[in-house]
């Protein structure tokens, strides 16, 4: 699960990847296993393949871990991750607030409320839920960044700015971070501020 933890790494998915399968081939019937995998499924069709073959995969592993085991926290979220917020809004959130019932501090299914609010461009809901979230978990920078992508989203660039640029200091590693900060930064009109960020974050993770 840590690999999961840090997705946007490279070679994390497919460490997180190879750590499920080796599990579910010495014990076919490890839900957390097959929950795991659903999610890596997950993520690499939020990445920049978006090939559809994964949100199939991701379903299938899901529906598995749930008939293994559906009282694990991380077996809804794996469900509510793989279904499209757009088309299955109201599933997604009923996942996601089983996950929280059953484990109300577990930080992926705080993730997963904020991120399906997000895709389903309920921008205000976004914001209200991932304040909630960072008074418990205040240094996530997965949240904050959604948070900005929120107000970015309502044409709020400077409020956005403030957070991109907050979790780059505070997570110099995490990529996702430069990439926002240098989109709003686009939007404002700053292209050579921008072009900077990304050469900036380039040079910590040139891979």
């Amino acid at each position: 699960m840590q690999a999961l933890a840090m997705y946007d790494r490279p070679g994390k998915l497919d460490e997180a990847t190879a750590h499920f399968n080796t599990v579910l081939e010495h014990d076919a019937n490890n839900a957390r296993a097959a929950a795991g995998l659903s999610i890596v499924y997950s993520y690499r069709l939020r990445s920049n393949s978006r090939d559809d073959v994964w949100r199939g995969r991701a379903l299938a592993s899901a529906q598995q871990a749930i008939n293994l085991n559906p009282d694990l926290a991380i077996t809804p979220i794996a469900y509510a991750l793989a279904l499209d917020p757009h088309r299955q809004f109201d599933i997604a959130m009923a996942a996601v607030q089983k996950a929280k019932k059953l484990e109300p501090n577990n930080l992926l299914a705080w993730q997963t409320e904020v991120r399906t609010y997000l895709i389903a461009r309920q921008f205000d809901a976004t914001i209200k839920c991932a304040d909630s979230a960072l008074k418990l978990f205040p240094n996530d920078w997965l949240i904050s960044n959604l948070k900005g992508v929120a107000y970015m989203n309502q044409a709020k660039y400077q409020t956005a700015e403030t957070i991109f640029r907050g979790n780059v200091e505070l997570h110099p590693d995490v990529m996702l971070s430069y990439n926002f900060l240098a989109m709003v930064l686009q939007y404002q009109g700053r292209v050579d501020d921008a072009l900077q960020v990304l050469q900036q974050g380039l040079q910590l993770r040139p891979d």
